[in-house]
């Protein structure tokens, strides 16, 4: 059984006025795997390692709090189980769930690293101090990321730019903004 947290948590995986999420996706449950109540977790980390036993977790709309059992690789993702799930008709009604994990219990990442929900929301400066706009998304690609910077003229097109050194000057988390040289396209 999963234990409903609606009046613990607040209902908030946005932004609220540049503050972190409360809650990060790390996977979605799959299929029942086995009759024991064993799942796929489709992972939607970077950081596989994190999900393990007797970390806590938190499961669709209405994060309803449960606890890993057990983990183990799968060929398609992990296979967890989730305390007071025992069989497979249990686990069959946790599919599709989206797992979540509290924002405030992950890891600092090394100096110059941000997670997207960091960046997502940044106020966009070119280096001369002209306002471009605010980074609406991020589209990770195989050599790097580009950011998405939606312009606070809506008649204008969006600004993609490369997450590159050359062209991301800045990030100031607490100044909420990002300072960017925009390559010339000729």
């Amino acid at each position: 059984m999963v234990e409903n947290n609606r009046k613990n948590y607040p209902i908030n995986t946005g932004l609220p006025n540049r503050g972190e999420p409360v809650f990060l996706a790390i996977g979605i449950l799959r299929k029942p795997h086995g009759i024991k109540g064993e799942m796929v977790l489709e992972l939607l980390t970077d950081f596989p390692e994190r999900v393990a036993k007797g970390k806590k977790v938190y499961l669709g709309e209405g994060y309803d709090f449960s606890t890993i059992k057990s983990v183990r690789n799968s060929n398609k993702g992990l296979l967890v189980q989730l305390e007071h799930i025992e069989c497979r008709e249990e686990a069959q009604k946790l599919r599709n769930r989206v797992v979540y994990i509290l924002t405030s219990e992950i890891p600092n990442l090394p100096s110059g690293r941000f997670y997207h929900h960091q960046v997502v929301g940044l106020v966009v400066y070119r280096d001369n101090k002209t306002r471009l706009g605010i980074v609406s998304d991020i589209i990770t690609t195989g050599s790097n990321d580009v950011y998405v910077i939606k312009p606070d003229d809506e008649k204008e097109k969006e600004i993609l730019l490369p997450a590159i050194t050359s062209v991301i000057l800045e990030i100031d988390l607490k100044k909420g903004i990002m300072v960017v040289n925009p390559p010339v396209w000729g």
